[in-house]
């Protein structure tokens, strides 16, 4: 597992895309812990931190505008990925990032929303992140999962 340090230029253009694709963006779900710019926000700092992760230049990989549904986060040679950044709490965190936690308790296991599945058709890899809410600014860890890794993406872990 490795970790990102989120600095400050990542948090001013994360709040930036944020407030640009606020009006373009359906949500597939509410969360009661942030604001739908919050949200936004907290999925950029994951697509900024995996580029960062993977050695992508992540401002390069910013979109110009946000009109349409974007046909993934990032490319590899092994294809187009998608970054999935959700928020853990504290109590949670460290036992996920450790992999000290079963599938059947809270936060053990990723889902998707049934309303996404549909996109997931458009990628190669799926990359889920996770930040500890409490601290969302000061630290990200990403890990990949799945079957669907490639050695490229497995070789930076």
């Amino acid at each position: 597992m490795k970790s990102i340090n989120i600095d400050e230029e990542m948090r001013t253009y994360a709040t930036a895309e944020s407030q640009k694709r606020h009006t373009h963006i359906k949500h597939h779900f509410k969360v009661t812990h942030f604001s739908d710019l919050e949200r936004d926000e907290t999925g950029f700092l994951g697509e900024f931190s995996c580029c960062k992760l993977l050695g992508i230049d992540w401002k390069e990989n910013i979109r110009d505008n946000y009109l349409t549904i974007d046909h993934g986060d990032g490319h590899c040679s092994d294809g187009i990925f998608d970054v999935k950044t959700e928020t853990i709490p504290e109590k949670y965190f460290q036992k996920v990032v450790s992999k000290k936690i079963s599938d059947d308790q809270y936060y053990g296991c990723r889902w998707i929303n049934e309303n996404q599945v549909p996109l997931l058709k458009k990628y190669d890899i799926i990359i889920f992140g996770a930040f500890c809410r409490e601290n969302i600014f000061e630290v990200v860890s990403i890990r990949m999962v799945g079957n669907c890794l490639h050695n490229e993406a497995l070789s930076h872990f």
